[in-house]
C-alpha cells in the first residue's frame, strides 16, 4: 500500500487507500464539518436549516465559519456543489422544527451524517448534488470508462401512521442529463419502508428498512463508451444481516457519458432520511500507481509495438527459430498466443518471445500473438504462417530404361520429405504397374513410350523421376550347326538344327526351301528326318515372332 490518508465526512473518519496492485481512488461525498465553514452550535445537534444557503465550506470561503460559538455567514443559495431545486415549507408552526438538508450529530459511525428533513407536510425538498475531483479522489471527474461504486449506510426514519405514498428518491444521473439509475425508500404506512429500485420501471426490492438500525448499500455502475452501461445494486439489510443483491450487472434505464450529478428528493409528511460513510470508488483501467505525495490522474496505456509484424513461413523438416520484441511499454513483457495455434511443430516461449521448433505441417497457420507489459497493457499482432515444402529427392533418377517385350523391374526411392510416401505415374506403358505404397515398377512392357514416376509426402510435397521403354528390336537369331550335316539318296538322314537368340521361353517357327524330296520338316521343332529319294540343297530357317507380330 503506498498511501494512507484520512478525511472526515459528515463526523466520520474515512480511510483513503490507493493501492498499487489493484489502483482505484476512493473518495468522499460532501462534508459538513465545523472546518468545512459550517457552524455546529446549535441546541440539538442540528445544524443551521438549509444547506443551500450555507453551502461553501470545503469548496468555498466560508469566512464566519470559525467553529462551535463562533459565527457564521449566510452564502449566496446555490453557492456549492449542492443546488435547491425545488422547497418544501421549511418552518413547522406547530413545532418549530425546520427542513434542511444539512449535517446532522449521531450518525453511524457516532459522529454525524448527511440528514435530510422534512416537516413540510406534503411540499417537496428537492435538491441535486454535482460530483467533481474530490469526490473520484485523484481521478478525473469524468470516468467514462470503468468502474464506479458508492458505498454508503442509510436510515430512513419514517414517523409512525405515515400516509402510505411518502417517499425519498436518489437519481444517479450522467453528465448527459439522463438518469442511469432510481433508488427510492417508499412508506406503506408503518414505521418502516418499502426500497423500489427503477432501470426503466419500478421494482420494488422485497426489502424493508429498520428504522432502528443502518441498513448499507452497494451501487456499481460499470461504464463503458463503446457498450451499454450496467448496474449492480445490492442492500445489506441490518434487520436479517443479509445481504441481497437487487440488480445483478442489468442495463442501466439510460446509458449516460459519465457520472455526474445525485439528484435527491423528498416528500409528503414529516419524515427523516440519513446517510453516513459516504464513499465514492472509482476505477479506470491502466490507472497509475499513485505514490505519496505525488497526485496523478488515471493514465492511458502507451503504444506497445511488437516486432517483427510478419513472421517467415520457414520449411517442414527444418528447424525454426524466430523472436518477438516489444517496445514501449514496462519491461518485462510476456507473450501468449490469444487466438488460432501455432504451426504443427512449433511452440511460443512466454517469457522470451521465442518461437522455435520443427513445422512439421504445410498448413497454412493464422494467429494473434498478444504481448502485455507489467502493468496490464498489451498490443496484439496477427500472424499468418505457411510453412514450405522441403526438397524431395527420387532416386534413381532417371530410371533404368527397358524394352518392349522384355521382363522390366524397378525400385525408386524418396527421402527429404515427411514419410508415408504415395507413388503415383503418369504415362507408365502397357505392360507395367507401379505399386502406389512402395514404388515398386514390374511387368513386360507390350509398348514403348516414357513415364513421369512421382513421390509424394504425407504433407502433399512431391517430386518426380522418369522411366523411358524403348521400341522392340529384333535380336539376332543363331541357327546350328550350320551347315547341316549331309545325305544320301536311299538313306535314312535324321537332323535336329537348335535356334537361339530369341527372349528366353520364347519359340521359334521352321520353314525349308528345296527340302529333297523323302524328307520331311517339323515346323515346331525343326526336326529334318525321312529318306531322300533325289539330291539337292535346302535352305532352313528359324523364325521368332516378336512381341508387336515383328517376324526376325
Amino acid at each position: 500500500m503506498n498511501s494512507f490518508r484520512t478525511k472526515r465526512i459528515w463526523g466520520a473518519w474515512l480511510a483513503l487507500m490507493l493501492a498499487a496492485a489493484a489502483p482505484q481512488a476512493q473518495a468522499y461525498l460532501g462534508g459538513f464539518e465545523d472546518a468545512d465553514g459550517y457552524y455546529n452550535g446549535v441546541a440539538g445537534g442540528i445544524k443551521p436549516p438549509d444547506v443551500a444557503v450555507y453551502n461553501a465550506g470545503e469548496y468555498g470561503t466560508n469566512p464566519g465559519g470559525t467553529g462551535p460559538g463562533g459565527a457564521y455567514t449566510p452564502m449566496p443559495l446555490n453557492s456549492g456543489l449542492w443546488t435547491a431545486l425545488a422547497y418544501g415549507a421549511f418552518l413547522d408552526p406547530s413545532t418549530n422544527d425546520e427542513s434542511y438538508v444539512v449535517g446532522h450529530e449521531g450518525g453511524n459511525s457516532g459522529a454525524s451524517s448527511l440528514a435530510f428533513n422534512n416537516f413540510g407536510g406534503a411540499g417537496e425538498l428537492h435538491y441535486t448534488y454535482a460530483f467533481d475531483s474530490r469526490d473520484f479522489g485523484v481521478l478525473p471527474t469524468s470516468v467514462t470508462d470503468g468502474t464506479v461504486t458508492l458505498d454508503f449506510d442509510l436510515c430512513p426514519v419514517w414517523g409512525t401512521g405515515l400516509p402510505a405514498g411518502a417517499y425519498h428518491t436518489m437519481n444517479f444521473k450522467g453528465a448527459n442529463g439522463a438518469t442511469a439509475l432510481s433508488v427510492a425508500s417508499y412508506a406503506d404506512g408503518t414505521a418502516n419502508s418499502n426500497y423500489y429500485t427503477n432501470v426503466g420501471t419500478w421494482v420494488d426490492s422485497g426489502i424493508n428498512s429498520n428504522t432502528a438500525g443502518w441498513d448499507h448499500v452497494t451501487i456499481t455502475f460499470t461504464l463503458s463508451s463503446s457498450a451499454n452501461d450496467k448496474v449492480t445494486l445490492s442492500y445489506t439489510s441490518s434487520i436479517s444481516g443479509i445481504t441481497t443483491t437487487v440488480l445483478n450487472n442489468v442495463n442501466v434505464a439510460n446509458n449516460i457519458d459519465s457520472l455526474a450529478l445525485l439528484d435527491f428528493t423528498q416528500v409528503q409528511g414529516a419524515n427523516k432520511y440519513y446517510y453516513d460513510n459516504y464513499l465514492v470508488s472509482a476505477a479506470v483501467p491502466c490507472e497509475l500507481t499513485v505514490l505519496v505525495p505525488a497526485v496523478s490522474p488515471c493514465s492511458t496505456c502507451p503504444s506497445i509495438t511488437m516486432s517483427p509484424v510478419t513472421l517467415p513461413n520457414g520449411t517442414v523438416g527444418t528447424p525454426y527459430s524466430q523472436t518477438l520484441t516489444a517496445s514501449g511499454g514496462v519491461a518485462p513483457y510476456t507473450f501468449a498466443v490469444t487466438t488460432g495455434s501455432l504451426p504443427a511443430g512449433l511452440s511460443l516461449n512466454t517469457s522470451t518471445g521465442a518461437i522455435t521448433g520443427t513445422p512439421t505441417s504445410t498448413s497454412a497457420a493464422s494467429f494473434i500473438i498478444t504481448v502485455t507489459d507489467s502493468t496490464g497493457c498489451n498490443a496484439s499482432n496477427s500472424f499468418t504462417v505457411t510453412p514450405a515444402c522441403p526438397v524431395i529427392t527420387v532416386t534413381p533418377n532417371p530410371l533404368s530404361s527397358g524394352t518392349v517385350g522384355t521382363a522390366y523391374s524397378a525400385s525408386p526411392s524418396a527421402s527429404g520429405g515427411i514419410a508415408p510416401y504415395t507413388w503415383s505415374a503418369t504415362g507408365l506403358p502397357a505392360g507395367l504397374s507401379i505399386n502406389p505404397s512402395t514404388g515398386a515398377i514390374t511387368g513386360t512392357p507390350t509398348a514403348s513410350g516414357s513415364a513421369t514416376i512421382t513421390a509424394t509426402d504425407a504433407n502433399g510435397c512431391f517430386n518426380s523421376t522418369t522411366l523411358t521403354i524403348n521400341p522392340f528390336s529384333c535380336p539376332i537369331i543363331t541357327v546350328t550347326p550350320n551347315p547341316l550335316a549331309s545325305g544320301t539318296v536311299g538313306t535314312a538322314y535324321s537332323a535336329s538344327p537348335v535356334a537361339s537368340g530369341a527372349p528366353g521361353g520364347s519359340s521359334y517357327t521352321w520353314t525349308s526351301v528345296g527340302l529333297p524330296a523323302g524328307l520331311t520338316l517339323n515346323a515346331t521343332t525343326g526336326a529334318i528326318s525321312g529318306t531322300p529319294t533325289a539330291t539337292g540343297n535346302a535352305t532352313i530357317t528359324a523364325t521368332y515372332e516378336g512381341p508387336g507380330g515383328e517376324q526376325c
